[in-house]
């Protein structure tokens, strides 16, 4: 996703206990997002590493919103 002059990579994920593939990692590598979201059905998120956080929808609008 972009907004503004950010690049943002986005994940969905159903589960409240969300990991990311080989895949999501490479597609990560290739994109080179300013950050890394991954969205799941909770009130509150946690950071997953150094540039991934699992957000919540409310917090990823919030989070975005500042960081544009």
């Amino acid at each position: 996703m972009k907004h503004g002059n950010k690049v943002f990579a986005i994940e969905s994920k159903a589960t409240l206990s969300p990991g990311l593939t080989k895949g999501n990692y490479n597609a990560i590598d290739d994109i080179k997002p300013d950050h890394t979201y991954v969205v799941i059905p909770a009130q509150k998120g946690w950071p997953l590493s150094k540039s991934v956080d699992v957000v919540s929808l409310d917090e990823l609008i919030d989070r975005i919103g500042r960081k544009s």
